[in-house]
């Protein structure tokens, strides 16, 4: 962990660490994590490793290879595609799919721990708890729209229903039988 007061958890990724904990190391009062359940109306998950700056602690996100272009991670990804010269309208309607682009080629270069971490959230809704109004879940205004959590639950979601579907098609091999 990069912040001393995590260090001093003694956690290492990949890991679930409650949520009120981590606010607590980084010397943060618990109204964040409740604003943000009182938002969605029950308890979530979130992995810092589907973040995209991992300032906190250390995930080696591995390079995605996008169009093939190499980038040294989804942020750089999200970054290198906005317009030039820059046009706040064209990139307002442009930014959650390059975002979902990146996101998708980070599962797809990590797929054995990253698919793992998102299968194991369930059905808990994800929300990235930070000070973005966009991307995440903001604790001190109690507002945000949340889309890269949302991004991560639609693939959770496709995920989910692939593996059922295969699921499904191995049973029907079996002839149903266990």
């Amino acid at each position: 962990a990069a912040h001393p007061g995590l260090a001093a958890l003694g956690l290492a990724l990949p890991c679930w660490a409650p949520q009120r904990l981590v606010g607590r190391a980084l010397g943060h009062d618990p109204g964040g994590v409740d604003a943000a359940v009182a938002h969605l109306g029950r308890s979530y998950a979130w992995a810092t490793e589907f973040e995209n700056v991992h300032s906190f602690w250390r995930y080696d996100e591995p390079p995605l290879t996008i169009g093939g272009r190499v980038y040294a991670g989804s942020e750089a990804y999200y970054h290198a595609q906005k317009p030039q010269p820059w046009d706040k309208a064209l990139w307002d309607r442009r930014k959650r799919r390059v975002m979902e682009t990146a996101v998708r080629a980070k599962l797809a270069a990590d797929p054995g721990g990253l698919r793992e971490l998102l299968l194991a959230t369930g059905q808990h809704p994800l929300l990235s708890l930070k000070r973005d109004a966009v991307w995440g879940f903001d604790p001190v205004t109690a507002r945000g729209e949340n889309l890269l959590a949302e991004i991560w639950m639609q693939l959770r979601a496709e995920l989910q229903l692939a593996e059922s579907g295969s699921l499904a098609v191995a049973d029907a091999a079996d002839g149903g039988t266990e």
